[in-house]
């Protein structure tokens, strides 16, 4: 009679892919693979982004796209702004890394932290003079509370920068469509079109 443990040589256990690991979504894809080696303190960002759909990763990746072209064009730096399900999520698009760009990039982001009453944000930083899709990563995590200091700020950010939130509405798949409303105008999902910045 053999134990188990005699035969465990003989299986070696594979670890399954993730969705989205299988994913092929230009720039989110590499995104993901970049976040995959982060901190531990960066994991939930990970995490809040498995939470999105398809339509939703593929419109984040066609913003980035976006304001990386507007960067190459000229701008200084770019960046939006959206909420995830348990926290939010920055990501500022920059000609080069230097602390000028790294504090806008915290100040955008405790800004938008602050405004939504968010425990938890991460900045992501993009040098578009870099292969890299994540060039610098910053948890926000502090607990939020009612702050004078930082509502000041927040108010002087929307001076400095061009904030505003455009809401955006996604399309739903015609897979998911239900049969009874096929014939009907399409219905739409509601995801927040990420704020921009710029300079």
């Amino acid at each position: 009679m053999h134990s188990d443990s005699e035969y465990n040589f003989l299986v070696k256990p594979a670890r399954p892919f993730s969705i989205l690991e299988r994913l092929d979504i230009p720039v989110i894809s590499d995104l993901f693979k970049s976040l995959k080696t982060a901190p531990p303190e960066l994991a939930s960002v990970v995490i809040d982004l498995y939470d999105f759909s398809y339509g939703s990763l593929t419109d984040l990746a066609k913003t980035v796209e976006c304001i990386r072209t507007e960067v190459a064009a000229g701008k200084e730096m770019k960046s939006f702004s959206i909420p995830t399900e348990s926290g939010g999520l920055t990501y500022l698009v920059c000609r080069a890394m230097n602390e000028k760009f790294r504090i806008a990039a915290e100040a955008i982001g405790q800004k938008h932290k602050y405004d939504s009453k968010r425990d938890r944000w991460y900045v992501i930083v993009d040098n578009i003079n870099t292969a890299a899709p994540v060039d610098a990563l910053l948890p926000l995590t502090e607990k939020w509370h009612e702050d004078a200091d930082l509502a000041e700020n927040s108010r002087k950010m929307d001076e400095l920068f061009d904030t505003r939130w455009q809401p955006r509405a996604v399309p739903v798949r015609a897979a998911v469509r239900p049969p009874a409303i096929a014939d009907a105008a399409e219905p739409v999902d509601s995801f927040p079109k990420p704020e921009t910045e710029g300079s």
